[in-house]
């Protein structure tokens, strides 16, 4: 368990931090474009209807709980923003290729855990010939999530949301809870250039999560 723990962790920390020394390169005049262009269709539309929130789109689109049970494999993951600032929205969004190349660089590739929910709230994630068990709880008036297992007796907890349609799910875990689980696994790295920039961004900005895609 530590050891894909480790993986999946060191991922997560590459992903923010890879998409934080990648927004040197990012267009400002293209997001600033987009930017511009929804703020005009915006206004258009405040005058009609009060402004949704993202939140409120994941609570909108909840499924019951029984649309997420099953066996799930993993797809793809990026770093997804639900917060207010629109340039931070668009910035992440045009940085999506990027961090895909650092994932795949990092050997996660699509197919690389299995995820298996079951009715009672027992979760299995499955690695090559490893299957480890944790808990999970879903909120279906609001499409929250709260994962957990224990690593060398010490319970690790996730909060997020859930999307899902058909034969994809979206699991959005929060950033900011990933960063710190991983603070407390490995203290060593917590003078790492790399950790620093990915805690820096992740506060910066608030309302980052990590979106892991699976398909079935």
């Amino acid at each position: 368990m530590r050891r894909f723990v480790v993986v999946m962790l060191f991922a997560v920390v590459g992903l923010v931090a890879s998409t934080t020394d990648a927004s040197a390169q990012f267009d400002l005049s293209r997001a600033l474009n987009s930017l511009l262009g929804a703020k005009d269709k915006v206004k258009e539309k405040e005058a009609v209807e009060p402004a949704k929130t993202p939140y409120d789109t994941l609570a909108e689109q909840a499924v019951s709980p029984s649309k997420l049970t099953g066996v799930w494999l993993y797809h793809s993951a990026t770093v997804e923003y639900l917060g207010a600032n629109p340039l931070a929205d668009v910035a992440l969004a045009q940085l999506e290729g990027y961090a895909q190349a650092e994932l795949r660089g990092a050997g996660v590739l699509p197919g690389f855990f299995g995820l298996t929910l079951r009715r009672n709230g027992v979760a299995y994630l499955s690695h090559e010939d490893d299957i480890y068990e944790g808990r999970y709880k879903y909120n279906s008036s609001d499409a929250s999530v709260t994962i957990s297992t224990t690593v060398n007796d010490m319970t690790l907890s996730l909060g997020g949301y859930v999307k899902q349609s058909g034969t994809r799910m979206e699991l959005l875990l929060d950033a900011a809870d990933a960063m710190t689980l991983f603070k407390e696994l490995f203290p060593e790295y917590k003078t790492n250039s790399m950790v620093i920039s990915a805690d820096a961004a992740i506060k910066s900005f608030g309302d980052v999560f990590i979106s892991i895609r699976f398909t079935r």
